[in-house]
């Protein structure tokens, strides 16, 4: 085992814990070596190698009469395959986020040019009782931060009270990844948010000349 002391104090109470009874120890010897090591992160090849050896020991030994059981872990080994489940994790979320993002913003351009006809008349109207330039730059951006921010703020709701439930079910913790992603989502909003302003803004203006 190689661990940190905090580790080490845990697995020793676990231990005592679990043959504290007569019937469960009952002709049962447990023996424990214990290593602790500073560097703990950088022990992942050395325990490799031994949680190898200690298998191939298990394995030659199996079927002998002593009933005699070798088992080895590891802290290092456990980090790593936690980190490697939470990329995983990571990278299925961003590709599953980036599939429906692609929906939702052709969903969105799409809407905008189709309702670009109706709008035209709205706003012609509009200028011809003096509506002002700044006040259709505001009007525009008041009704797009709702079409694209009010979805997206709802949205992130939802998939705060589902990683929480997630977050019960895992041994590590994924609200790094999870904070991560919603900040990425939030970024390419926003500038897709500006692209499609400038670009919605630029229409009517070429239409009300």
């Amino acid at each position: 085992m190689l661990a940190n002391q905090s580790d080490i104090d845990i697995l020793w109470q676990e231990s005592e814990a679990r043959y504290k009874k007569a019937e469960d120890n009952y002709n049962t010897k447990t023996s424990y070596s214990i290593f602790h090591t500073d560097d703990w992160e950088n022990t992942t090849a050395t325990a490799k190698k031994l949680s190898d050896y200690t298998n191939n020991w298990n394995n030659k030994n199996q079927n002998t009469n002593e009933g005699i059981y070798t088992g080895f872990e590891s802290l290092a080994m456990q980090w790593q395959s936690m980190q490697q489940i939470n990329g995983l994790l990571l990278l299925l979320t961003v590709l599953c986020g980036a599939v429906f993002y692609t929906f939702s913003a052709g969903f969105i351009y799409l809407r905008l040019h189709s309702d670009l006809k109706r709008d035209e008349q709205q706003y012609k109207m509009l200028f011809k009782v003096g509506l002002t330039k700044p006040e259709l730059h505001k009007i525009v951006a008041r009704q797009l931060r709702v079409m694209f921010f009010l979805p997206l703020f709802v949205a992130v709701i939802h998939s705060l009270v589902a990683f929480l439930a997630l977050q019960n079910l895992l041994d590590f913790n994924i609200w790094q990844n999870v904070g991560i992603v919603i900040s990425i989502f939030i970024v390419v909003q926003a500038v897709y948010y500006f692209f499609v302003k400038h670009q919605y803004l630029k229409q009517l203006r070429r239409i009300m000349k």
